[in-house]
């Protein structure tokens, strides 16, 4: 498995901020290079519950969606085939 660089994952983190809604998030991307394979989200929802979310790449593009609090921190991991 692959981990995204430190900036991705920030950016990333960032786009959970600003695709919130009322009471959760939508989380949607592209991964280049890579069609297909898993992806998998890791968060803290908003119970305080640490979450691990597995999402299949479609043509190199993911969603995710979810509840949170406030902001948090995300890791996006992703298999490199």
């Amino acid at each position: 498995m692959k981990c995204f660089t430190f900036l991705t994952v920030m950016l990333l983190s960032n786009a959970i901020v600003m695709a919130q809604t009322k009471n959760g998030f939508t989380l949607t991307g592209k991964v280049i290079g890579q069609d297909t394979g898993f992806i998998r989200l890791n968060y803290i929802d908003e119970n305080g519950i640490s979450l691990h979310d597995t999402t299949r790449l479609e043509n190199g593009t993911f969603s995710f969606s979810g509840f949170i609090k406030e902001p948090t921190d995300a890791t996006i991991i992703t298999n490199n085939r």
